[in-house]
């Protein structure tokens, strides 16, 4: 068969097997386009998408994977990094923590060159506020039977480690733990959840799912594989957290543990640049997920 035909050929065959795919696409851009996402990059629901196939890291099996997404965020990260080094180490060893960092799109720092040789860096293209994309990945890639998700700007205390490892020891797996974070608004300021009464009886299991904080927070990694994820198409940021609560409260036999010992504190620092807009995650939250909507803004559930 002469090449032209061949090639020909090739193209009937692909154009068949794309237009399903391009019509698809065409209407998921017209259905962002409504509530107002960028048309300019297509982008499909995260719930349509097949779970990522990363390849696990190369290396052995850990205890606890620490997992920042991280942005901008060069001024608090070492001093994060360092709080790590300084654990009491009773439950756990240096050696059984894998670090994971998952850059959502920063251009112009030298991070990757200063950065602890035993931490994984991956770089992201940045397309909106991508912390669920990134702590998504970093969970995905993770070798540890425990992830923390921890944010950049937050330092960890001494026993960090040993009381978390302490409380799911007594409670078992089906939860997920959220450290205390003091200085979060100024310094002196208590945890912000205090208002809502969650410190008031910590250290035990519970059911407040809408008071989880991903700043500061600890679970099983294979809890975490039952559960959707972080909803990355909440590309405004601001609303991740909640609506990864109302996930957890869906999966069977799961608690929320506020854990007093495992403090942190809020590191402050300039403007890193993205800034979150939740009135747009909120909207996209009313048509993707209508019943935790109700739950937590018509009903004002806590």
């Amino acid at each position: 068969m002469a090449p032209g035909r061949i090639r020909n050929k090739v193209w009937r065959v692909l154009s068949r097997l794309s237009k399903p795919l391009r019509a698809r696409l065409n209407d998921d851009t017209e259905s962002y386009a409504a509530i107002g996402y960028p048309t300019d990059v297509v982008m499909r629901p995260a719930s349509l998408m097949a779970e990522h196939r990363f390849a696990r890291v190369a290396g052995k099996r850990r205890t606890i994977t620490v997992i920042y997404n991280y942005y901008k965020k060069e001024s608090t990260l070492f001093k994060s990094l360092d709080s790590l080094e300084h654990q009491s180490w009773q439950l756990c060893k240096p050696e059984d923590i894998e670090i994971i960092l998952i850059d959502d799109g920063t251009l112009g720092e030298d991070l990757v060159d200063r950065l602890p040789e035993k931490v994984l860096y991956l770089w992201q293209r940045k397309v909106g506020y991508g912390i669920c994309r990134a702590k998504n990945t970093g969970a995905r890639l993770a070798n540890g039977d425990y992830l923390v998700f921890l944010d950049p700007d937050i330092m960890v205390g001494s026993s960090f480690f040993d009381a978390m490892i302490e409380k799911f020891r007594l409670f078992g797996d089906r939860l997920v733990q959220c450290g205390y974070i003091w200085d979060y608004h100024f310094q002196g300021c208590p945890d912000p959840r205090s208002e809502f009464g969650v410190w008031e009886l910590p250290d035990r299991p519970t059911r407040r799912f809408y008071q989880v904080a991903g700043g500061n927070m600890a679970m099983s990694r294979a809890l975490y594989m039952e559960t959707p994820g972080f909803d990355e198409d909440l590309i405004y940021g601001g609303v991740e957290d909640l609506l990864f609560g109302y996930h957890l409260s869906k999966v069977r036999g799961t608690a929320v543990l506020f854990n007093s010992s495992m403090e942190s504190w809020h590191i402050p620092h300039p403007p890193g640049g993205a800034h979150a807009d939740p009135q747009k995650s909120w909207e996209v939250v009313r048509k993707k997920w209508p019943e935790f909507f109700q739950q937590y803004i018509t009903l004002g559930l806590r």
